[in-house]
């Protein structure tokens, strides 16, 4: 079966609702469709079978990959709705609007900013060739490009089932509250641990599991 006519069974599939069908078959050929529309079409064939925190955590890897639609937006927008995403992950703390603020940056305006430099660099080079104004352009840019590869390697997780949140690394703690599933956290692994620090209402321990499913590129 070629490629073309896997998508057509497929898009057959999903405007007759055989949702589990159409999964099967871009499961199928997971190798061979674009990543950024084989995770839009899985996403769009979760939320339709209401498993919100998966369809969220494909939509999220369409949009890391490029993808910029009307169509993708209406769908994160309707999914996240229905985790309540803005009210867990609600800015609360000067680390949570820092984060926060970091992750709009990585979607695309700091690295305009880094190119945008670039070009005044280039465009202004002969004018600024003396050593100090040279190495501080130089540097101011590299700044821009370096925050940029560090907002977009966060270590940024989604969680795909709820999650309990201990004082300390070890199960001798008592769970004091939980993680909902679809929420985006950062966290710093150590063994078989995941301190959270963002949100920060979710401060504190979640064990290591498969219901953490990574983000980013």
């Amino acid at each position: 079966m070629t490629i073309e006519n896997a998508l057509k069974i497929f898009q057959e599939n999903y405007q007759m609702k055989n949702f589990t069908q159409a999964i099967e078959i871009l499961e199928k050929h997971s190798n061979e469709i674009d990543p950024v529309i084989w995770h839009y079409n899985m996403g769009s064939c979760l939320a339709e079978l209401g498993e919100m925190p998966r369809a969220r955590y494909h939509f999220l890897k369409a949009e890391d990959g490029g993808l910029q639609t009307e169509a993708l937006r209406q769908n994160q927008k309707f999914v996240e709705k229905k985790l309540d995403v803005e009210k867990w992950e609600k800015s609360l703390s000067a680390s949570d609007y820092i984060i926060t603020g970091a992750r709009f940056l990585g979607d695309g305006p700091l690295l305009t900013l880094s190119l945008l430099g670039l070009l005044i660099f280039f465009i202004l080079y002969k004018k600024i060739q003396k050593t100090k104004n040279l190495f501080l352009m130089i540097t101011i840019v590299g700044l821009f490009l370096a925050t940029n590869w560090a907002i977009k390697n966060m270590p940024l997780k989604l969680t795909m089932e709820k999650l309990a949140i201990y004082e300390g690394p070890s199960k001798i703690f008592v769970p004091r509250s939980e993680i909902p599933p679809g929420v985006i956290i950062l966290s710093l692994g150590q063994d078989d641990w995941e301190h959270v620090i963002y949100p920060s209402r979710f401060e504190g321990w979640i064990k290591k599991s498969n219901a953490l499913k990574e983000l980013g590129e």
